[in-house]
């Protein structure tokens, strides 16, 4: 008995379906990336779900940093199809101008998701959670280094 021989699959018979965590990976990636972001900032649920994945990580006793899940702390993603609502939290660097830094993270983390990741429709919102000031002169703090 020979094996039929096998038809190429059709377009319509792949289906691919995408993680959250795939979006706000590449999302936050891109947010890093951008210059005058200092750091993407986690809060307290990114700082939780961080905290999961590296207890899962250490259970797993994956010692790889290619292995390592990417980090997707600070960016909140609703993902449904091929649209995406993404909120990206960040710190930016002194001397910045904020709002400009912001609307270019917005500008860079949509065309990522829209190229890299093939999202058709992508909303960001950027929120700027602290600006690093750098070290406080000394000469400004009162009597014994205190303000």
């Amino acid at each position: 008995m020979s094996a039929a021989p096998s038809a190429a699959p059709s377009a319509a018979a792949v289906e691919v379906v995408l993680a959250e965590s795939v979006v706000a990976a590449v999302a936050a990636h891109t947010a890093r990336r951008t210059p005058g972001v200092l750091r993407v900032e986690t809060g307290l649920g990114g700082l939780v779900q961080r905290l999961a994945v590296r207890a899962r990580h250490e259970v797993r006793a994956d010692s790889d940093d290619e292995d390592r899940p990417a980090d997707t702390g600070g960016v909140d993603v609703e993902l449904v199809g091929d649209e995406a609502d993404v909120h990206v939290f960040l710190a930016v660097q002194a001397g910045v101008p904020v709002t400009a830094c912001a609307h270019e993270v917005q500008r860079r983390v949509v065309e990522s998701l829209r190229t890299d990741v093939g999202l058709r429709r992508v909303r960001v919102a950027v929120s700027v959670l602290d600006v690093a000031l750098g070290a406080v002169s000394a000469d400004l703090l009162g009597p014994g280094g205190r303000s």
